[in-house]
């Protein structure tokens, strides 16, 4: 029995070319040989088919999407930033590369600066070194404050960069 798990795993693997590290291989094949728990399994059963329920992903879909795009619009409306809109995500991914500053930089200065919390994307790999991941889970009043202390930001930044 090993042998066959051990093999289809091998093969899963090739097959979705997902580089999967060793520690990673047991939790692969529970998921693969078990499903998922049965309490996930009804859970996303009652999201799908309870009317309340519905109600209550339709308003929460709503309200992430208002904040997602404030926030794209917020960082699109400077030159120097630039990110993909999420389709469905409590974050937002900004390229941060063209300000001169690596994605660490930027997320202290922002933070010492404005008080603003983001990390630094690197953990997601080599590709996200440049960028900075900011969620969207906070009242609407407060990214909008946020958004407010972006662009001082980002303007002392241009003028501190123009100076240089």
């Amino acid at each position: 029995m090993r042998y066959i798990v051990k093999r289809f795993l091998k093969v899963s693997i090739l097959l979705l070319r997902i580089p999967i590290e060793p520690a990673g291989i047991s939790n692969l094949s529970l998921c693969m040989l078990y499903g998922l728990p049965g309490f996930v399994q009804q859970a996303a059963y009652t999201a799908l088919t309870d009317p309340q329920a519905l109600a209550s992903s339709e308003h929460m879909r709503v309200t992430y999407q208002r904040r997602r795009d404030r926030l794209v619009s917020c960082f699109q409306q400077h030159q120097n930033l630039s990110c993909i809109t999420p389709q469905a995500s409590m974050f937002l991914l900004v390229n941060v590369s063209e300000t001169g500053l690596t994605a660490q930089a930027f997320a202290e200065s922002l933070f010492e600066q404005q008080k603003i919390g983001v990390l630094p994307a690197t953990a997601f790999g080599e590709c996200a070194a440049d960028f900075i991941r900011i969620s969207y889970v906070v009242e609407d009043s407060e990214l909008e404050d946020a958004c407010e202390r972006i662009d001082r930001f980002m303007a002392l930044l241009n003028a501190n960069k123009q100076r240089a």
